[in-house]
């Protein structure tokens, strides 16, 4: 058994290696996600529509913990200073039924929230993908793996397109009037080339 799963690790890491394409370059790239995200302002993005979906959920907490109060304040009232035995048991019971649909609701909250993030997460990478598939592309390479200090053990830094896919992230959010600014001040600059000449 041992012997099979050090043959799965080798085998592995032949495939993380990459395969080789003519000239020896590998055809596998790697991408650092995090980074990614990071510097294209992806991250923040998540994090404030993650942080405002959270909120949302905290005050649909307070309003169910408020309705539940509400409730047992109303039948502490309607019993009285002096309740039966009776009276007790059902306000007991009022209690015990108030808190387990409390942690209930609190459940379904860290429910909601785990699959906000994990939805956030599944968008971010789609945005990246296309991007990384095109650097990629350009570069001869068919595969790309997210960087992990865990899954990868070593790659040669040319494999790295981290920095190439920031920058054609950047370039492809900026404004509409950015690029017609660039193409004027290069107009310019082979303007002046010709009036030096």
């Amino acid at each position: 058994m041992k012997n099979i799963l050090l043959i799965a690790g080798l085998l592995s890491l032949g495939l993380l290696s990459g395969c080789k394409v003519g000239g020896g370059a590998s055809n596998t790239a790697v991408i650092d996600i995090e980074r990614v995200a990071k510097e294209t302002g992806l991250s923040e993005k998540v994090s404030k529509e993650l942080e405002s979906f959270q909120q949302n959920l905290q005050t649909k907490l307070t309003d169910v913990q408020n309705q539940l109060t509400t409730q047992i304040n109303a039948k502490k009232k309607e019993i009285g200073d002096k309740p039966s035995e009776e009276q007790r048991n059902e306000l007991a019971q009022l209690f015990g039924n108030a808190k387990q649909q409390y942690q209930q609701a609190q459940q379904t909250a860290s429910k909601n929230l785990d699959t906000k993030r994990a939805s956030l997460i599944i968008t971010v990478r789609d945005q990246i993908r296309p991007v990384a598939r095109k650097v990629a592309k350009s570069r001869g390479m068919t595969v790309i793996l997210a960087k992990s200090d865990i899954l990868i053990l070593d790659y040669d830094t040319d494999a790295d397109i981290t920095d190439a896919v920031i920058s054609e992230m950047l370039i492809t959010s900026k404004p509409a009037a950015a690029p017609a600014a660039a193409t004027s001040s290069s107009e310019g600059s082979a303007a002046d080339d010709k009036a030096a000449q």
